[in-house]
């Protein structure tokens, strides 16, 4: 069946454009708990929270260029930040970005117009293989049983006979997600577990009802994700009769995020239903080989011929962002508004966003970005400016040619789907194979051609300084061979009779060279005396060709309609229609033909014109264009009156650069054959006769290879070269090395089919890792190099096979197949894990990545081992048994989905003279020994003595850490990311440790969160602290108490001085810091500067915080004041001093004075 992406967000890579400074629009203050390798026991302060606000920055216009390309793929990667909501512990950026190899010309365009992409929040998205896993239901054979008893055992053979005959799902769904700075794949097995692709340290938790599937990703931070929106596809073929709608859940959007402090950030989304038809689709169908017989003997009745046109439409319920937001008002809200009127590239539906809003906790206007677009003639909807509140803060955007980019569904496409400029009538391709050479279909012309496909992409970028970015492109290329044609000739011949005679007139010609071509013919004849009374009508021309090397007469074909019209000569008049005169032979290879024209009757001109190749092709080594497009040069212009920046891109070695190094991936292929039995009775007797069977190909539109098979790129560079300031390395440049390891096959096929539309095993683990940088000056000398080493851990990869079913046949009758029993077979029984109570199973997959089994743990469980026995088991040798299995109709093909777990491994840097010569190394080596994790376990290096210098984490999954508090309340709730212990060695010998301790009771508001941490250098003399099991460290800061949001209310450092901090603007900010005096001191104060704080006046709050510093004159106090969402308001130090920050109408910082009213800054 035919598969369909839908990828709504693509959020794998956020690369911010480079010199771009965004405002604190919200100056947090922040509790960091220290986890530097290097332990100074003289610096008591590096374990003390850290609760002096940061710098305040200036809102700064973005500044231009130095726009990241993605190298690998010659792709642009354009971010521009919009927003970022934040709450004390969670954020969520919201930005725009921009990639494109090329526009499809069925791509339809996004919410924020064409190739642009909003990224908001989070989703997962899903690739329905087969059927919908969440109706797969139970397999009566497991799908296991070919990996544990053989791919051609009777129980095997029972299996493929059972998927190929049922209607049954056999190929796991690809879900992917991307969220927070996650990203990532995972797939159901078929027990119900859940397998990460690649493993990372996320747990996915799903619930199934009636309304379908939903999910929970936890991080190793323990932030619960919830996505529970669900977006619901219907797609339908038109075109061909009656077809079956195709109903799946294709998205489900992040509903909310919920921190282990009780942070929450909800997503609220209006109903959103586009309806358009995603592409077409025609097929041309043939007997092949053309010329076949049945069992007996008559001449197969040829049946097919070009299919009409197909859309393939989709209806999309989906869901359109309403707003971000808070269970804590305090934070404000994100609003999103949308056009009102469907876009203009779809039926109905696909409103683009008009405007987004930032408002304050009163629904008071903070920043407004509008949104502007520009619709073509051809009905595509490009962005064309960002208009943030500020009028001098926008993006403008200009794009090569736009208007000239075809209306979807265009037919002049190329393979890959990109736009060609060719005036296609249909979308099948034209193939010159498969005896598709001697008929004629019109089929499309998909080659590619970059001066059409760079239509439409990115030209240029305006940025708020009024500098600006132009992108240059040509189209994607490798290295291979080019096929250059002979000329072709063109010949032409003519009989003309007098007024007594009859002549003909004849030429021979030599096909030579090992290929068969389709020779052209057109002919004509007419009347040419002067007296038009003579025309008696009987003008006539007669053609033939004689294939003079296997003395027989040609048969020659219509152009028009393929149909046969002569086997030995052909005769025209000068009222034959037009298409009738144009016609064709095949000539094979290495065979000489006479071509003749002969004119009958008196006053006859007739002619005749053909056209061949008089050779073979020649094959030469060149760079060959492919599809798609890549970036070729960026240009940065600081003004419109400067001189550019110049960043030349060349897809090839530094020393080679005339040849690309693209890999260019899977061919194109259309041709699928496929069988048709039939049953002929015996004459006269109406009984059945003999099985007889006719061979059809089908030609496809669209490639049955996937042209884009290891991700969103047909074409992947090994390596890319930069060049500075000009085509030639005039500053110098860089030389970028990347593996290049594509998916691809790994499993077995049985059956003779071709099912070239089978996913690919995802081998490619590496695929697009950065091996090595060279950079070198405008000499070409190398001054620095990186070079980086990965691994696969193989004893931890994990994998699920799938099964792509397809009956070529309808099988009339089936044979027994024997099957002779083995020594081994006689034992061989195969467990298998199954839950046989009658209920919805839950499935915990153990320990997740790192587990072996499957659990059910729903209420009622009834897990139990099962057996599939050998049909051999308990028989005695030898022994022959009969499988009526026959599956010599089907077509079968298992792939593999792989959870691979790689990781850096080590990067060497190594820096050189200005003359290239004198190399210094230096080496990070990285080690995951983890056997339950993948999280860092040390890393090391040497110092400049040549001493082994190495830095070991241990996290709670870790053995070493099972002893200390709550630990599994931790991996329970999934806070695992972060160290508890880190231990700095030299040469072997350990320098230093820190180890936090974590508890969830009352001081901690009943939260998992740190109550100490303990540090020391060794060797030592410290007691060994057994209970908890902490070792021979010394107390450095205890955190004696926090509230019910995890804010932290007291701590004590090592000096055994108190400082204790009340939290205002409901519990969202610190409003005060005390030294020397426990929260229990300052608690009756609390409540009132909580509520000056929450309700009040900044001048009320100000006079609130003077009084709590009068009342305690023995502690250091230091106050702050706020401007919701804005930044800090006023800061008053010990002494009483006061720091004011002022801001202009659009949040930006204007002015920094002291106490006095001086002006500290001005910006």
């Amino acid at each position: 069946m035919k598969k369909k992406f839908l990828l709504l967000f693509f959020l794998t890579k956020k690369i911010l454009l480079k010199n771009y400074k965004i405002v604190f629009c919200n100056i947090l203050f922040f509790i960091m708990f220290s986890l530097n390798a290097q332990i100074a026991e003289n610096d008591p302060s590096k374990y003390i929270p850290n609760i002096i606000p940061p710098s305040t920055t200036a809102y700064a216009l973005g500044t231009y260029g130095n726009t990241p390309i993605g190298l690998f793929t010659g792709s642009q990667n354009i971010s521009i930040p919009i927003y970022t909501y934040k709450t004390a512990n969670l954020e969520v950026p919201i930005s725009m970005f921009y990639s494109s190899n090329g526009i499809k010309v069925d791509e339809i365009s996004s919410n924020v117009g064409q190739s642009w992409n909003l990224s908001f929040g989070g989703v997962i998205t899903r690739i329905v293989r087969d059927k919908p896993d969440e109706d797969r239901g139970n397999f009566p054979i497991p799908i296991s049983i070919t990996e544990a008893t053989g791919r051609y055992s009777p129980q095997a053979l029972d299996f493929y006979q059972y998927i190929g005959e049922n209607d049954v799902d056999t190929e796991s769904d690809i879900f992917s997600f991307n969220f927070g700075k996650y990203s990532g794949k995972f797939i159901f097995t078929y027990e119900g577990g859940i397998l990460l692709m690649p493993a990372q340290e996320l747990k996915i938790e799903y619930t199934q009802n009636s309304e379908g599937i939903n999910f929970t990703i936890t991080a190793p931070d323990g932030v619960k994700y919830y996505f529970d929106n669900q977006e619901i596809t219907t797609q339908r073929v038109l075109g061909g009769g009656h077809s079956i709608p195709n109903i799946t859940v294709s998205s489900w959007y992040l509903s909310r995020i919920v921190h282990p402090k009780g942070d929450q950030i909800q997503f609220t989304y209006d109903d959103a239903t586009s309806t358009y038809t995603t592409s077409k689709s025609q097929t041309y169908r043939m007997l092949y080989p053309r010329i076949q017989y049945d069992a007996a003997g008559n001449l197969e009745q040829y049946t097919g011929g070009l299919s009409p046109m197909y859309e393939h439409t989709m209806n999309v319920a989906g869901k359109a962002i309403k707003s971000i937001k808070s269970t804590n008002p305090f934070y404000g809200e994100v609003a999103f508004t949308y056009l009102s009127t469907s876009s203009a590239d779809v039926t109905t539906g696909n409103n683009k966003i008009s405007q987004i809003t930032i408002k304050d906790k009163n629904a008071a206007e903070i920043d407004r970005i509008n949104f502007t677009y520009t619709t073509t003639p051809n009905s595509r909807v490009f962005l064309d400016k960002v208009q943030f509140k500020d009028v001098n803060q926008n993006y403008q955007f200009e794009y090569n040619n736009r208007n000239s980019f075809p209306a979807r569904l265009s037919l002049s496409q190329d393979h890959w789907g990109y736009y060609n400029g060719k005036n296609n009538t249909n979308i099948v391709p034209a193939v010159d194979a498969y005896e598709l050479q001697s008929v004629s279909y019109n089929g499309a012309n998909k080659d590619p051609d970059g001066n059409f496909a760079k239509i439409g992409l990115l030209s240029k970028i305006i940025y708020p300084t009024e500098g600006y970015t132009t992108f240059d492109y040509e189209p994607n290329d490798y290295y291979g061979q080019i096929t250059v044609e002979p000329t072709r000739v063109y010949q032409s011949i003519s009989a003309v009779t007098t007024e007594e005679t009859n002549t003909t007139s004849s030429q021979s010609i030599y096909a030579n060279g090992a290929r068969t071509q389709k020779v052209s013919i057109i002919a004509g004849t007419g009347f040419y005396c002067s007296d038009p009374s003579l025309d008696t009508g009987k003008s006539k021309a007669t053609i033939s060709v004689y294939n003079t090397t296997a003395g027989r007469y040609e048969i020659l074909f219509r152009t028009d309609n393929n149909a046969e019209i002569s086997n030995s000569f052909y005769q025209i008049t000068p009222n034959t229609a037009s298409a009738a005169k144009n016609f064709y032979f095949v000539a094979s290879a290495n065979q000489t033909y006479r071509i003749s024209i002969s004119s009958d009757w008196f006053c006859t001109s007739s002619t005749l014109n053909y056209n061949y190749l008089p050779g073979n092709a020649t094959i030469i080594p060149g760079n060959v264009k492919t599809g798609g497009i890549r970036v070729q040069r960026t240009s940065d212009y600081a003004s419109a009156s400067s001189a550019p920046v110049i960043k030349r891109f060349l897809y090839a070695k530094k020393d080679d650069l005339a040849k690309s190094t693209g890999n260019k991936g899977q061919e194109p292929y259309y041709i699928d054959t496929y069988k048709v039995e039939k049953i002929l009775e015996s004459p006269g007797a109406g009984i059945f006769g003999v099985v007889s069977t006719a061979t059809y190909l089908n030609l496809s539109s669209s490639s049955l290879a996937s042209l884009f098979d290891t991700g969103s790129s047909n074409v992947f560079y090994n390596y890319v070269t930069i060049s500075y300031g000009s085509d030639n390395f005039l500053n110098g440049g860089e030389e970028h090395e990347f593996i290049v390891h594509r998916d691809a096959g790994d499993g077995f096929v049985i059956g003779t089919g071709d099912i070239r539309s089978v996913p690919l095993s995802n081998l490619g683990w590496d695929n697009g890792l950065e091996k090595k940088v060279t950079y070198f000056n405008k000499d070409l000398k190398t001054v620095k190099q990186t070079i980086n080493e990965y691994e696969e851990r193989s004893a931890l990869r994990k994998e699920v096979i799938s099964y792509s079913a397809r009956k070529n046949y309808e099988k009339i009758l089936s044979a027994p197949v024997n099957y002779e029993c083995t020594q081994a077979d006689l034992t061989k029984r195969t467990p298998y894990w199954r839950c046989v109570a009658n209920h919805t199973h839950q499935i915990l997959m153990n320990d997740m990545f790192f587990g072996d089994g499957y659990t059910c743990i729903a209420p009622g469980h009834d897990n139990r081992t099962m057996y599939i026995e050998h049909p051999c088991y308990g028989l005695t040798l030898p022994k022959t048994i009969s499988n009526l299995a026959n599956i010599d109709n089907l077509s079968i093909v298992s792939y593999k989905n792989y959870a691979f777990w790689h990781y850096l491994k080590s990067t060497q840097e190594i820096t050189y003279d200005l003359n290239g010569n004198n190399p210094v190394t230096a080496t990070t080596n990285y080690n995951y020994r983890g056997i339950n994790h993948t999280l860092l376990s040390s890393q090391s290096s040497n110092n400049s003595k040549n001493e082994l210098l190495e830095t070991k984490y241990f996290y709670p999954k870790d053995s070493e850490m099972s002893a200390k508090p709550i630990v599994n309340q931790l991996i329970a709730a999934n806070i695992i990311g972060v160290p508890l212990d880190t231990q700095n060695y030299k040469a072997g010998t350990l320098l230093s440790e820190q180890l936090t301790i974590y508890d969830n009771n009352t001081t901690t508001a009943n939260l998992p969160l740190p109550v100490s941490v303990y540090a020391a250098k060794f060797p030592n003399a410290l007691p060994n602290i057994t209970t908890p099991s902490i070792g021979q460290l010394e107390k450095k800061i205890t955190f004696n108490q926090y509230d019910t949001k995890g804010n932290i209310l007291q701590y004590t450092p090592e000096s055994g001085i108190p400082v204790s901090i009340i939290w205002g603007y409901n519990q969202t900010q610190p409003i005060a810091k005390i030294e020397n005096a426990s929260y229990s001191e300052v608690l009756s104060y609390v409540s009132n500067l909580q509520a000056k704080s929450d309700t009040g006046t900044e001048a009320e709050l100000i006079t609130a915080l003077n009084v709590l510093r009068t009342a305690l004159p023995n502690a250091m106090v230091t106050t702050y004041t706020y401007k919701p969402l804005i930044g800090v308001s006023t800061v008053t130090d010990p002494k009483g001093f006061i720091t004011t920050y002022t801001y202009d109408s659009f949040g930006r910082l204007e002015t920094v004075k002291d106490n006095l009213g001086n002006i500290l800054s001005e910006n």
